[in-house]
């Protein structure tokens, strides 16, 4: 009789376990669909910057805020969306 309750307990601690394996399982899932939505957000971000980028040229000059000089500055519009595809490209 003994046996027979600890194989109950055994396999209420299994099925336990399979219910917790579950439950990550589909976290993981729901996080790996999270991630692929996220790069396919940022590689249409790049996309745009890229088109900008040739769209203004070297003539536009844009007034951006500098984080590492608490600054505002004037870059040419290209080089401040190379930036922008610098950064990205170290993501992906």
């Amino acid at each position: 009789m003994a046996d027979t309750t600890k194989a109950e307990e055994q396999i209420a601690k299994d099925k336990e376990a399979v219910k917790a394996m579950t439950g990550a399982k589909a976290a993981m899932e729901a996080t790996l669909r999270r991630i692929a939505i996220l790069e396919q957000a940022i590689s249409a971000v790049r996309r745009e910057c890229q088109i900008a980028a040739k769209t203004y040229g070297d003539g536009v000059h844009i007034r951006v805020y500098n984080y590492k000089t608490n600054q505002h500055e004037v870059v040419k519009a290209t080089e401040f969306f190379d930036r922008i595809d610098n950064t990205i490209k170290a993501v992906l």
